[in-house]
C-alpha cells in the first residue's frame, strides 16, 4: 500500500515536472523570438510563391518570399509556419526580419514568430491541468493541509481500512 501510494507521488511531480519545463521552453522560444525581433533588420520582401501540401487531409499553404539583402543580393526565404487559410497573396509585400551576425530570417507575422511559442504554452497548460484540478479538488475536499486537516485526512483513511 506505501509503495503504491510513493509511486503515485512520484508520478505525480514528474508529470508536474514535465509540465513545468514545457511551459518555460514555450516562455523561452517566445522571449527569443520577440528578442530576434527586436534586434533584426527589417527588409521588403515580395512573396514569389506560395507552397500547398496536406496536413491531415487539409490542404495548408505558405508563402516563399524573395528580398534584397542590404548589399543587393537576391534571397528567398520559404516559411515554415502554414496554414489553412492563407494570408499572403502572390506579388504581396511583407516584411522580412533578418540578423546579419546569424543569418536567421523570419517573416515578420505572428505565425512565423509566435506560433511556435504560442503552441508549446498551450501545451504546457494542457499537461499542467490535470495535477491543479487535482489539486483544486483536494483543497475544496480537505481545505489548506494544517495539522488539523492532516488529522481528518488520517482519520477518514483510517476509517476507509
Amino acid at each position: 500500500m506505501a509503495w503504491d501510494n510513493f509511486k503515485s507521488w512520484i508520478f505525480f511531480i514528474l508529470w508536474v515536472l514535465l509540465g513545468l519545463a514545457v511551459l518555460f521552453w514555450g516562455v523561452y522560444v517566445g522571449a527569443s523570438n520577440y528578442a530576434f525581433r527586436k534586434h533584426a533588420v527589417v527588409l521588403q520582401g515580395v512573396v514569389s510563391e506560395i507552397r500547398s501540401s496536406s496536413s491531415d487531409g487539409i490542404p495548408v499553404s505558405s508563402p516563399t518570399v524573395k528580398y534584397f539583402l542590404q548589399d543587393g543580393r537576391e534571397m528567398e526565404y520559404a516559411s515554415r509556419f502554414a496554414s489553412s487559410l492563407s494570408s499572403f497573396s502572390t506579388g504581396d509585400p511583407v516584411e522580412i526580419l533578418w540578423d546579419p551576425a546569424t543569418g536567421k530570417v523570419r517573416l515578420n507575422a505572428f505565425g512565423d514568430l509566435y506560433f511556435p511559442a504560442v503552441f508549446i504554452l498551450l501545451t504546457g497548460l494542457f499537461i499542467l491541468f490535470g495535477p491543479v484540478f487535482c489539486i483544486a479538488v483536494w483543497l475544496w475536499i480537505w481545505g489548506w493541509p494544517t495539522k488539523d486537516n492532516l488529522a481528518k485526512m488520517r482519520e477518514a483513511a483510517r476509517l476507509k481500512r
